[in-house]
Order: structure tokens, then C-alpha cells, then sequence
């Protein structure tokens, strides 16, 4: 028999990882060839810049190079485990593992997140830098019994016969019931406050009604599988098509219709609203270079080799320039009005400071902010050069205790098992079985049958509320008798809010709110919004033709507003939650990110619900409801300094500061309970997509984008998960299946995931998911008052 010495295993190794490589890469469209020196892999984008994928000695990958020569340097063993990756910044990552399963993960600051498994393979223990853990059990077949946080708050899944979910308790020890037919969709769920949903499907487990006790929701008929017609119990219809990928082409409803283009690639290239008309285009590396308005007026962007933003042109013309510094170390926003701001970064990719000057970047100092982290990446601490130092404590499950200021008033918050702020600044607030706040303080809440909140009572007066069957807002009275109507389209973003004296239409770019257009006494205000590609961190302003600049805080919350002099016309100084006090001579309703502020009401739209920041909670449940979570009402899972929430569905961890934006993890596990349908329904899901994301070194950035033409698209792209799964499972449990790939909205490539949901409908601001197997100037405190 012939045997391979090591030299010849390691050269045949790197002769096969390289045919495989190849061939993937020119798979994705990529140039891609082997180094006739080296024998490295030269990986070409569309617009010719390459990137080298180097092969180590013992053939596997041993780090990449990028177009402008930032590198990862990967260590591997000769099992080929990853056993230390370095970043370009010089932050290094080690690995350590028993047999094949990694049990150990350490920074250079002797940041330490160890892994323990159960005797069937599966993780059983991730203990982070702090030493609280997250522990989770299994059964036999491999599904999770068991999730306990770091606080040891426990939350259990029951399963039948058929691996189906039919109990789930949470924390508190209150328990939810499914029940099933002979399908794998729960035809009854029954909640802990004892109402129930029933759900009907026809023979494919198609839905085709939704009811809440006694009170039918809607009904969804089907023509083939491009078309389907959703009717809701309050009279509104919506039509919806879809192509052969399953992307949305065409929703219509009583305030009009949208369609949607596609290229080959699947890129949304244009998206009318009735007759209005936006259009994307894209540069050959699939990313987003221009954003055509109604009115003809193009945004556009650039990007340096790297694929990272290098420039954006305004509605009027001005450049704006972003110079990303060595050893991705920090950068410099030059704005077309003479700001230059500048961003320091730690190793880990953590803002350390930011400073804003006039004429440069050695201008005249407008304002300063420095910045400190805990070992998890949470913020500590912020010292603004116009405020007093500012700190943050956090419990161990990253949930926000305390904010403490000589210069604003300190804030303490305590909590419930559940996740309810049962404290917050002195008053005591109380609960029902739902989550639904009862009373804080002297408010006290009254909710719907479906779990929205419909009137509010305090000392001032009563508040209400009216919600069509879609879970929308769509009227609210002040206690001063002013009544407020709001209209949506049919994929639930918001077309219009109205008054006796003034009328607001809005215009929208996907998920990015990029027009408004007030109307009072005869006057009219056009106000238009940029944000940084991929993200709802506002960038710039136009109001009746003049631009102006944002600087966000790190949450990508605008703080400053400056003209094209450089004048700071603008300010805000946030509460914890996001309850802003305002001064300044321009309006601006942007708030935290995503979040639109109604001066009318005091609460944020926040695309797929309303939030109340004087509450610090949603007015509504989470359209996603366990997808994300046992909470359906919290935001940012009570960590609103390091997580933030753009649509109202999905939790996000990052920093945005100074016209960058540094993304952490996404909605999970380590802080917060997030994503426990993925976790009771995924075999592999580990301890939830929090925990190495938000306290390990993949929330530090340690997986770089290697390969090129995956980069962001914009406004256009639909972005994370929290975007594609956009609601799914409004009113409904999440589902379960065996694995696979979904067609979704936009060019969504599915939720996979082992025994996870894989297919989905989408009924516009309605959507479902399914198993493919299994089936201005002003001062003051906002808010409600």
C-alpha cells in the first residue's frame, strides 16, 4: 500500500484546499487563480483589486491579505484547527481545543471564554472573562431541555413524541402551551395570563387564518404559489406576489401599492411607490454606488479597494470623504461643511475617542468625547468636552442597573426574572403574566386583547390608543383632546401622520425613511435623510434645501446637528432609554437609530412598532415573538447603551461614532434572552447567537468579510438577519424544521439552520415562517408626560 510522507500530505493538502478554493470562488463570480511563486490563491473582484488567500505549510489557509494590504494571520494545528488569529489592528485570538471541539478562547488581554460539552458532543457550559456562565442541557435526541442565563434565570422546553415544542417556561416559572394537529405548526398557543391564539392550515401547512380568543385576525387565500391575498378582520385586504426565488415583486393595500425590480444577481434595483420612483445601482463588486430620489436627484457612494466607505455625495453636491487610518486603528470623516471628525480605536475595534474640528483636523475644537469598556465590550464610561463624565453598570446578563453624572441626573433600573424593569429612577412598576406593564408610578396601562397598549392614565390626563388588526398604529387623543392618525402601506411602513392643522407624508427607501414632506397652514417643509450605507445611522439632513451633518453618540443616536458654516444648530442629551432633552434651531425627529419621534405623542415609530422611551418599552409585542425571545416588550433586551433595535424586531450590538460604524453581535443568548426559538428548535445553536457574538472575540470583529464582492449594499440590502427574517411569525410561534434554504423577501437566502425554519410567506408588514420540511427649535423632555 502506498503511504504519503508528511511533506507529500502537506503538498497534496495544499494542491486540494487550493482546486477547492478555486473553484468556490469563481463560483461567486470572483477572478480567481493560484500565485505561480507561492502557490497562494489571488482572488479578483469585479472592479480588478485582489485579494490573496495564503496557504500555510501545512496547506491550510494561513491568513489574508486585502487589496490595501491589511492582514489576518491565522496559526493552525495539524488537524488544521484555527489555533490563533491576529487582526490587522494586532489583536490576537487564541484557541485551544480537546479532540475536535474547541473548549477555550483568549484575547492578548487575557480576556478568557472557556466551552464545556456534554457527553453527547453538545455545548454544555460557556463561562466568559467574569466567570458567570450560560448553561444549557440537551435530551438524547439532541434538543435543548434546558437555557440558563447568566444570573441563573432557567427557561425549559418540553417536547412531544415528534420532537415538537409544546412547552416552553420561562424564568418566572410561567409556562406557554403549543398544541398540535398531525402537522409540525402549533394549531393552538396558550399564553401564561391563560388567552390563546389558534392558527388553521390547509393540506401543505399553508396558513390560512389566525383568531386571538374568540376574535378572528385574518384569513390568507392562495393563488399557486406567486400570489396570495391576506384579509384582516378590520376590512383592510393586501395583495401579495412573488416571483420564482420567492422575493416580493408586487404588495398592494388600501394606501397604494409598491413593486419591486431585481437584477440577475438579485439586487433590488428599483422600488415604486405608487408613482413615485427610487432606483439603486451598483458597482461591479455588488455594492451600492447610487440612490436615485422621485425627483431625479442621485446620493452616491464610494469605496476604497477594501470595499470600505470612502465617500458619499450629497443632494446638493458635496463630497464627503471617510480616510480609514493604518492598522484599522481609526478614522477620519472629513463632511463637506468643513468638520473633520476623528475616531480613535483600540485594538479590539472599541472607539477610544472621538473629536470634532472645524477647518480639519487640526481646526478649532468644537467638541470631544473619550470613551472606556469594560473585558465584554460594554461601555463604561463617556466624558463629553461640554458634559461631565458620564458611567454605566451593567448586571452580569449585560442588562443596564445604573447611569451615574455629576452633570445629569443619576438613573437606577431593577428587574424581574422575566426581563421587566420593576424599577426604574424610584418608581416601582408592576406586571401581568403577559409582560404588560400595569402601572409605573402614577401611570397605569390598559392593553387590548392582542397585547397593545390602548390607553395610558397619569396625572396629567389619559392617553389613548387604536391599532388596526395589523398590530398598527393608527390613531392616539392626547389628554389635551389632539388626535393623531397615522396610514401604512402594505408592508406596514408609514405613509402619512396627520393633525387638524398639519399632514406628514414620508417616502422610503427599503427599510430607511429618506423623505418627509410636512404640510401646515399652507406652508411646506421638505426634509430629507441620508444615512451610512448598511445601516440607519443618520449621516446627513436636507431641509428645504440646506444640508446639515449629524454626529451621533455611539449608539448612532444623533447628538449634534451642525450647519455648512460648522455650527452646532442642534443638540441632544439622552435618559438611558433613549428620552431626549432637545435644544436647537432646526427639527430633527431622529432619534435612537431607526426610531422617528412624534412630538404629537412623544412616542418613537420605530417601523414595525412604537416605542416609549419614558417607558423604555415597546407599546406593542415583537412582531418575531419568540424568535427573539421570551420578552415581547423590552427593547435592546433592557442594554440600551450597546444594543439597539432599528426596525423594532431584532437587537443589535455595535458602535457608531463620527461617520463609521463598528458592528458587534447580533440578538442573543449571552445578554438577554434572544432567539430561544432558534435555541429549543437548532441542534448546533450552542448557547444562543449571543455568546460568542456579544462577550466573545467575534463581538470584537475577529471574522473579517476575506472574500470579495460580500460587501455591504446599502440602504438597498436588507441587511442582518433581524431584517430578513422582518417579522416573521407576527401573532404565531416560530416553527420548526429539519434544515434547508428558504426563499424570502428581497433575495433572503432563508433562516437555516438545523431543524429551524427554512421557508417562509411574506404578507408585507405581516410575515410568516414556515418549515420547507416540516411543513425643531425646541427645549425640553420628551415623551409621554
Amino acid at each position: 500500500m502506498l503511504k504519503l510522507g508528511e511533506q507529500q500530505t502537506r503538498e497534496l493538502r495544499r494542491l486540494q484546499l487550493g482546486e477547492l478554493l478555486l473553484r468556490n470562488l469563481n463560483a461567486l463570480g470572483q477572478e480567481a487563480e493560484r500565485d505561480p511563486l507561492t502557490g497562494d490563491i489571488l482572488a479578483r473582484d469585479g472592479r480588478g483589486h485582489v485579494r490573496r488567500l495564503h496557504l500555510d505549510p501545512l496547506g491550510y489557509v494561513g491568513g489574508v491579505t486585502t487589496p490595501l494590504n491589511r492582514r489576518w494571520h491565522m496559526e493552525n494545528d495539524s488537524e488544521g484547527h484555527l489555533q490563533a488569529l491576529t487582526l490587522p489592528s494586532g489583536m490576537r485570538f487564541g484557541m485551544r481545543y480537546q479532540g475536535s471541539k474547541l473548549v477555550e478562547i483568549s484575547d492578548d488581554q487575557q480576556h478568557v471564554w472557556r466551552i464545556s460539552y456534554d457527553a453527547q458532543g453538545q455545548p454544555r457550559k460557556l463561562t466568559h472573562p467574569d466567570q458567570t456562565a450560560t448553561v444549557l442541557e440537551h435530551q438524547a435526541s439532541g434538543l435543548p431541555t434546558l437555557l440558563q442565563d447568566r444570573l441563573g434565570g432557567v427557561t425549559c422546553f418540553e417536547y412531544d413524541e415528534r420532537e415538537r415544542l409544546t412547552t416552553l417556561t420561562d424564568p418566572g416559572g410561567r409556562r406557554t402551551r403549543f398544541t398540535y394537529g398531525a402537522g409540525p405548526n402549533p394549531h393552538r398557543v396558550e399564553r401564561p395570563d391563560g388567552s390563546a391564539e389558534h392558527y388553521t392550515y390547509d393540506a401543505s401547512g399553508r396558513l390560512l387564518s389566525c383568531s386571538v380568543g374568540q376574535m378572528p385576525l385574518f384569513t390568507v387565500a392562495y393563488e399557486g404559489t406567486s400570489h396570495r391575498e391576506i384579509r384582516y378582520a378590520d376590512g383592510v385586504v393586501l395583495h401579495l406576489t412573488q416571483d420564482a426565488r420567492g422575493r416580493v415583486t408586487r404588495a398592494a393595500g388600501p394606501e397604494g401599492e409598491v413593486e419591486f425590480t431585481y437584477d440577475e444577481q438579485g439586487k433590488l434595483v428599483r422600488e415604486r411607490q405608487d408613482e413615485q420612483v427610487i432606483e439603486y445601482t451598483y458597482d461591479e463588486a455588488g455594492l451600492l454606488t447610487a440612490l436615485v430620489l422621485p425627483s431625479g436627484e442621485q446620493v452616491r457612494y464610494g469605496y476604497d479597494a477594501d470595499l470600505r466607505l470612502a465617500e458619499v455625495t450629497d443632494w446638493n453636491g458635496g463630497l464627503h470623504t471617510m480616510e480609514h487610518l493604518p492598522n484599522d486603528r481609526g478614522h477620519q470623516f472629513h463632511a463637506a461643511n468643513g468638520v473633520t471628525t476623528s475616531v480613535g480605536l483600540s485594538k479590539a475595534g472599541l472607539p477610544q475617542w472621538s473629536e470634532s474640528r472645524h477647518g480639519g483636523a487640526n481646526g478649532a475644537l468644537l467638541f470631544r468625547q473619550d470613551y472606556t469598556h469594560d473585558e465584554q465590550g460594554r461601555l463604561l464610561s463617556t466624558k463629553d468636552s461640554e458634559h461631565a463624565e458620564r458611567s454605566f453598570h451593567y448586571d452580569a446578563e449585560g442588562r443596564l442597573l445604573a447611569t451615574q453624572s455629576a452633570g445629569l441626573p443619576d438613573e437606577e433600573f431593577a428587574y424581574d426574572a422575566c426581563g421587566n424593569r420593576v424599577r426604574a429612577n424610584g418608581e416601582q412598576a408592576s406586571f401581568d403574566a403577559a409582560d404588560r406593564l400595569l402601572y409605573q408610578g402614577e401611570q397605569q396601562c390598559a392593553y387590548d386583547e392582542r397585547g397593545n397598549l390602548i390607553s395610558l392614565h397619569e396625572p396629567a390626563g389619559q392617553w389613548y390608543f387604536e391599532y388596526d388588526a395589523r398590530n398598527l398604529l393608527v390613531r392616539a387623543r392626547t389628554p389635551a383632546g389632539l388626535e393623531v392618525t397615522f396610514g401604512y402601506d402594505a408592508l406596514g411602513r408609514r405613509l402619512w401622520k396627520r393633525t387638524a392643522r398639519r399632514e406628514v407624508r414620508y417616502l422610503w427607501a427599503g427599510e430607511h425613511l429618506v423623505r418627509e414632506e410636512r404640510r401646515e397652514q399652507g406652508q411646506v417643509t421638505i426634509q430629507d435623510y441620508l444615512y451610512q450605507p448598511g445601516t440607519h445611522v443618520p449621516l446627513a439632513m436636507r431641509v428645504d434645501g440646506q444640508v446639515y451633518l449629524f454626529h451621533t453618540n455611539l449608539q448612532g443616536a444623533p447628538e449634534r446637528i451642525t450647519d455648512w458654516l460648522g455650527r452646532v444648530v442642534w443638540s441632544a442629551v439622552y435618559g438611558a432609554f433613549g428620552l431626549a432633552s432637545v435644544s436647537g434651531r432646526v427639527d430633527n425627529p431622529l432619534r435612537l437609530p431607526g426610531q422617528y419621534h412624534d412630538e404629537e405623542t412623544g412616542l418613537h415609530y420605530n417601523r414595525f412598532r412604537y416605542y416609549a422611551p419614558r417607558l423604555g418599552r415597546y407599546t406593542s409585542p415583537d412582531p418575531l415573538k419568540w424568535l427573539n425571545g421570551t420578552h415581547f416588550y423590552a427593547y435592546a433586551h433592557n442594554d440600551p447603551i450597546n444594543r439597539t433595535d432599528p426596525l423594532g424586531l431584532w437587537s443589535w450590538g455595535g458602535r457608531a461614532v463620527g461617520g463609521g460604524r463598528r458592528r458587534g453581535g447580533g440578538g442573543g443568548g449571552g445578554r438577554g434572552r434572544s432567539g430561544l426559538a432558534s435555541t429549543a428548535a437548532g441542534r448546533r445553536r450552542g448557547h444562543g447567537r449571543g455568546a460568542g457574538r456579544q462577550h466573545g472575540p467575534e463581538r470584537r470583529g475577529i471574522l473579517p468579510l476575506l472574500l470579495p464582492g460580500r460587501g455591504r449594499q446599502g440602504v438597498a440590502d436588507d441587511g442582518p438577519l433581524r431584517r430578513r427574517i422582518a417579522a416573521a411569525c407576527r401573532g404565531r410561534p416560530p416553527c420548526r424544521g429539519r434544515g434547508g434554504r428558504g426563499a424570502g423577501h428581497r433575495g433572503d437566502r432563508g433562516y437555516g439552520g438545523p431543524r429551524h425554519v427554512v421557508g417562509r410567506h411574506v404578507d408585507g408588514a405581516e410575515k410568516w415562517i414556515f418549515c420547507s420540511r416540516n411543513g425643531r427649535s425646541r427645549r425640553g423632555r420628551e415623551g409621554l408626560r
